[in-house]
């Protein structure tokens, strides 16, 4: 069974700004294409073995209410797979002595962290044949996750190269209205990776649906004599 993720976006400004000049401003238009890089971390699986079935159970309660599945469905074991994602903004800046300014995106970079850990009951004794069937199966869950943040990696870097890009060059403009571009730069580049992380997540639990089936559940339990 598998946890929802929990999702963490954050967007940072780093301004940099050019020497003013003594000439009318010459602001690039199209400006060059910004940098995106994305940095993918996967942590080691940990593992909880100190819950009772009970307790596990709540956990997961409302994934079972999801799949309209009973608590004689629920096979022992949980995956917790936190996703966050977190995103730095640079944006370049130019000023003129005659007050005036342009802005464009030349930089961001995106840090996709993938945390999963494995919870299987303390009834089901390590080593045991109950243990290893709920292991198996919940390390499906794991496998498919990483095998999806594979896949989605590529896309999330490009799906943000392409917002960036899309937004081109700010001004010129007053410098008085530099603030509140910045701002609209910002949030504008946080709905787009809002947008994304919520594509993915829907996409995400349809996948993970597909593991956790009462077929699937009545297979793990097969495994094992008078499973408990």
């Amino acid at each position: 069974m598998l946890m929802p993720m929990r999702l963490i976006s954050l967007l940072v400004l780093i301004c940099l700004f050019a020497p003013g000049m003594a000439y009318a401003l010459q602001c690039p238009n199209p400006p060059p294409p910004p940098r995106v890089m994305l940095d993918r971390i996967e942590d080691p699986v940990q593992y909880d073995f100190n819950r009772n079935r009970a307790n596990l159970n709540a956990m997961g309660a409302k994934i079972l209410a999801a799949q309209r599945a009973g608590s004689t469905s629920y096979v022992g074991g949980l995956t917790n797979g936190i996703i966050a994602s977190n995103m730095s903004t640079q944006i370049q800046t130019l000023t003129s002595s005659d007050g005036m300014a342009c802005m464009w995106i030349s930089e961001i970079n995106i840090k996709l962290h993938y945390q999963p850990t494995v919870y299987i009951s303390r009834e089901f004794v390590p080593g045991s044949c109950y243990h290893n069937a709920v292991m198996a199966h919940e390390q499906k869950h794991v496998g498919l996750d990483q095998a999806l943040l594979a896949a989605f990696a590529p896309q999330l870097q490009q799906g943000i190269q392409a917002g960036a890009q899309s937004i081109g060059l700010r001004g010129p403009m007053p410098q008085g209205q530099m603030e509140s571009v910045s701002r609209d730069l910002q949030n504008t580049m946080e709905r787009r990776l809002n947008d994304l992380m919520d594509r993915f997540s829907t996409d995400r639990e349809a996948h993970q649906m597909q593991i956790d089936t009462a077929q699937e559940y009545a297979r793990v339990q097969s495994l094992c004599r008078n499973w408990p």
